[in-house]
């Protein structure tokens, strides 16, 4: 029996959902459970099942997320993390060191596109028409990357910007090398428009 759920996605609370629904479970079973999220999209996934978050860090990472917990007695208590197949440990494995138990089963999975449908997109970016390019997580980052060579990627990002939402998938394009010309201040789609907004409207004045 678990104590409580965490979902750091709205994907992760669709997938997670999904399979309760195969099951014939209704969510209103988990009424009593303790829901910890991170971010306003995987709260408002958690509320279309009637279900109300207990815990959300006010900065949307799953280090943050980590550091709220540890204010809690996590001593023996159990927790299910539904997650992609490419999610890190690091969430787990500090709430590990905190006391709990926390058991994570993959509920949905990152895939990279086939080429027929990267082709246009290849082509705008190689050929300069791409003034911003938009990454929601580092796995966007790293299929995105796979879809160039080392020369193709110094070239589009020496012309286009690169527009991350957050901590983590600046991190990536850091560790490819790049760098974010562009990072949301809340990991949120909203905030990363805004910001983009602000580097158009400072780069190209009215």
């Amino acid at each position: 029996m678990y104590d409580g759920l965490i979902f750091t996605s709205a994907n992760g609370v669709h997938g997670f959902m999904d399979r309760l629904k195969e099951l014939r479970i209704l969510p209103e079973t988990l009424k009593s459970k303790m829901i910890s999220v991170v971010g306003e999209r995987t709260k408002l996934a958690v509320g279309e099942y009637g279900l109300s978050v207990s815990l959300m860090p006010d900065r949307f990472t799953s280090a943050d997320l980590a550091k709220a917990l540890d204010r809690q007695d996590l001593t023996g208590k159990a927790f299910l993390f539904p997650r992609g197949n490419l999610g890190k440990d690091i969430l787990q494995d500090n709430l590990k060191l905190l006391g709990a138990n926390v058991d994570s089963v993959i509920v949905y999975q990152t895939t990279k596109p086939r080429d027929e449908k990267t082709h246009e997109a290849r082509e705008s970016l190689l050929s300069g028409s791409i003034d911003v390019a938009t990454f929601t997580s580092p796995s966007t980052f790293q299929n995105f990357t796979a879809l160039f060579t080392t020369n193709e990627l110094q070239a589009i990002f020496s012309r286009t910007a690169i527009a991350v939402i957050g901590p983590a998938t600046a991190q990536a394009v850091m560790e490819d090398g790049f760098e974010a010309d562009i990072v949301a201040k809340e990991s949120t789609v909203e905030s990363l428009v805004d910001a983009i907004g602000h580097f158009i409207n400072a780069k190209f004045p009215p």
